[in-house]
């Protein structure tokens, strides 16, 4: 692209008229832009620009923000049409006998988009590894998938991959007619899965995206939601002030659910963000409850007193943090081929001391209360300021560990 001209004044930051006029002085078209909100704060000084939000159309309200969006590529696109922003939304990496690996595309914009050259990879430094064929168009609200037989046709050629089963980060990069990547890139970071089941966006309540297991694999379709239970965590105590700190563990199910796996007792579960290892052999009863705190058992039955039949376990030797984590319940997958054990994120909460998350309980007594065990819990909307005391912890026998 080879600039027609250059203009001596520059556009205000603060909003401005910009009109094409023809040499009778009739103007052809005019927008006045803002630098509100309503017009995308990325455009004001974040590197973007504003492109119309119908490509190829004419913008019959050019005032109206409404008919702009923000450009998916950085710095714009000068000379070329700005791609829309597809996404990687559903992949299946860990595959049972008879699957096979597949990476589902979507389009989130109500405009078909044409991604045809575009290319996908798992590797930011060689972003021309699968190339999508040309003439490939997602209908608006729409998804493409491919499988393992086109993205890695030839395994360990150049222009091939595979999803790893203990997960990496995938890229979808825009290009144009002439195989030049345009400037959109965007990741798909995931983690282990178990075998056969997918992993997928999930946007909670307050537009934060986390990519979960899915309760079922839905190529090609709306995701199905995040897989959820039957160990969920269910209180959070993280400044508990003169009370103790703990992170409640809740069974949903009917049956008793083990904290390692059956096969080889030793890989037990773990809790991360305070770097707790479950000791083998602990189970959660069924429609049962676990504390863990970072005190030892024995102190916290015999010198603060919890709820007849409570079961306790730890210490853990990381104190939650007083403005916030991640805190994620984590479970052994098998070993894979080369001995190797991954761990498989079960139940993740990445709280806060701020709205939207309840404010007291940072440090006026109450824990934060999922309040269904059946919902999502990585969202501030499932979450209330709860009781903090262990007198309402639930069923099973003392523990000491």
């Amino acid at each position: 692209f080879v600039p027609f001209a250059e203009y001596d004044r520059h556009l205000s930051n603060a909003g401005d008229r910009i009109s094409l006029v023809d040499s009778f002085g009739r103007t052809l078209f005019s927008v006045a832009y803002g630098d509100d909100a309503r017009w995308g704060e990325a455009a004001d000084g974040g590197g973007s620009s504003l492109v119309p939000l119908a490509p190829d159309a004419n913008i019959i309200e050019p005032d109206n923000a409404a008919s702009w969006r923000v450009s998916t590529a950085i710095h714009g696109s000068p000379g070329a049409d700005d791609p829309l922003p597809v996404v990687i939304n559903e992949i299946l990496a860990h595959v049972n006998d008879g699957q096979m690996e597949a990476i589902e595309l979507y389009n989130p914009t109500t405009f078909e988009a044409a991604i045809g050259g575009w290319y996908l990879s798992d590797n930011p430094a060689l972003p021309k590894k699968f190339k999508i064929p040309a003439g490939t168009l997602i209908p608006a609200g729409g998804f493409v998938s491919f499988s393992a037989d086109a993205f890695n046709a030839h395994p360990g050629d150049a222009h091939s991959f595979d999803l790893a089963d203990a997960g990496e980060t995938l890229y979808l990069s825009s290009a144009n007619q002439w195989d030049r990547l345009t400037g959109y890139m965007t990741a798909f970071e995931f983690g282990a899965a178990e075998p056969g089941v997918s992993l997928g966006r999930v946007v909670n309540s307050v537009g934060r995206v986390h990519i979960t297991p899915q309760s079922a694999t839905s190529l090609g379709a709306v995701n199905a939601g995040p897989r959820i239970g039957p160990i969920i965590i269910s209180r959070i105590m993280y400044n508990p002030q003169s009370l103790i700190e703990f992170i409640e563990l809740q069974n949903s199910s009917d049956a008793p659910v083990s904290l390692y796996d059956p096969e080889r007792p030793l890989n037990t579960w773990r809790v991360g963000g305070v770097i707790y290892q479950f000791p083998s052999g602990s189970t959660i009863p069924a429609q049962g409850k676990l504390l863990v705190t970072p005190l030892s058992p024995t102190t916290v039955c015999t010198t603060v007193g919890v709820a007849p039949g409570t079961q306790v376990i730890g210490p853990y030797p990381v104190n939650l943090a007083d403005d916030g984590q991640l805190v994620t319940l984590e479970k052994p997958s098998a070993p894979d081929s080369t001995g190797q054990v991954h761990y498989i994120i079960v139940d993740a909460i990445e709280y806060d001391d701020v709205p939207p998350w309840p404010f007291e309980p940072d440090g006026t007594g109450p824990a934060l209360a999922r309040t269904a065990s059946t919902a999502y819990g990585n969202d501030p909307d499932n979450w209330l300021a709860g009781d903090g005391s262990l007198q309402t912890a639930a069923n099973g026998a003392n523990s000491v560990a």
